[in-house]
């Protein structure tokens, strides 16, 4: 009898179907915080977190954490030393941790980030980091999960830029990057590196679990570089 209990419940574990992605379902935006709170093993498990920033549920089960490795002081220099992590969890154990400083080394800062359904029950996870001191240039790194488990599956780059997307990442999206151009770089009256400018719009699409540009064109306009800093990932009809 023992035998037999303990056959079904290794069956009911092994065969119990994991959640499924909806790969029409819309992106979820989010901004990090800070000291979010978590749950007591967690630090342990993560002996560099200094801050939490983002704790959030993925479709597939998951958990999505986004911490810091110092705890920023006004008025100070501290963000310099920081080393930004992504972590994610299954079932309480931490099974990904990813410093964004491997990423790019250029004082980093998580500004957002986005999970999206793919087709194929797969998941993708977008990540808006800043970079260098004035926080003027910007780093998508997009981290794919499949068969539970998580890679980075490409980056993009671009001047206080944002991405766009209709619903989710499954289809096209579009990144928009600052294309100021300075007479002379070296004249600090001329470097204005948040004043209106015209922007690139660069059409990706995500095809073989990576993004492949499209196209490009460069829009005319002016635009204030301060809106897509504020709003790293748009939502657009």
């Amino acid at each position: 009898m023992a035998t037999t209990t303990f056959l079904l419940a290794l069956f009911a574990l092994v065969f119990t179907p994991q959640p499924q992605t909806n790969s029409s379902a819309p992106a979820t935006v989010i901004s990090p915080s800070h000291n979010i709170p978590t749950f007591v093993e967690l630090p342990t498990q993560l002996p560099l977190a200094k801050d939490f920033r983002i704790s959030a549920p993925m479709p597939n089960g998951d958990t999505i954490i986004a911490y810091d490795t110092i705890r920023d002081t006004p008025n100070s220099t501290d963000y310099l030393d920081n080393h930004p992590h992504i972590a994610i969890l299954r079932h309480g154990k931490v099974i990904y941790d990813l410093d964004t400083l491997d990423a790019d080394d250029d004082v980093p800062s998580i500004r957002a980030l986005a999970i999206s359904p793919l087709p194929d029950n797969q998941l993708l996870l977008s990540v808006a980091v800043t970079l260098g001191a004035d926080r003027a240039a910007s780093l998508f790194i997009f981290i794919t999960e499949a068969a539970g488990q998580y890679k980075i599956s490409g980056t993009v780059h671009g001047s206080i830029a944002q991405i766009r997307f209709k619903t989710n990442f499954s289809a096209d999206f579009e990144l928009w990057a600052d294309m100021h151009v300075y007479p002379d770089e070296n004249d600090v009256n001329q470097n204005c590196v948040w004043c209106p400018s015209e922007y690139r719009r660069t059409t990706y699409t995500w095809r073989h679990g990576q993004p492949h540009a499209v196209k490009s064109i460069t829009d005319k306009h002016f635009y204030s570089p301060g809106d897509f800093f504020e709003a790293p990932f748009a939502s657009i009809k």
